[in-house]
């Protein structure tokens, strides 16, 4: 059922954001959870909740975990 429900969205134009391993993005992802001390890029290791956009809008952002590159806790 998943499948053709974003195979309907994606002909509409609607695109699933927030993917294992893509860099964090604020305007795109909403953090539920992050770990680690140091400054740096944040890549996405979870995606608790699938978000969407539209035409390079955001219509809901993904709710992602996230884990600084020295992988400490916080």
């Amino acid at each position: 059922m998943t499948v053709q429900i974003d195979f309907h969205l994606e002909n509409c134009g609607v695109h699933p954001i927030g993917r294992v391993g893509e860099p964090l993005d604020p305007h795109a992802h909403e953090i539920r959870s992050v770990r680690g001390d140091s400054a740096g890029p944040l890549p996405i290791v979870a995606v608790l909740r699938r978000g969407y956009s539209r035409l390079g809008e955001t219509i809901r952002p993904a709710l992602v975990g996230a884990v600084r590159e020295d992988g400490g806790s916080r």
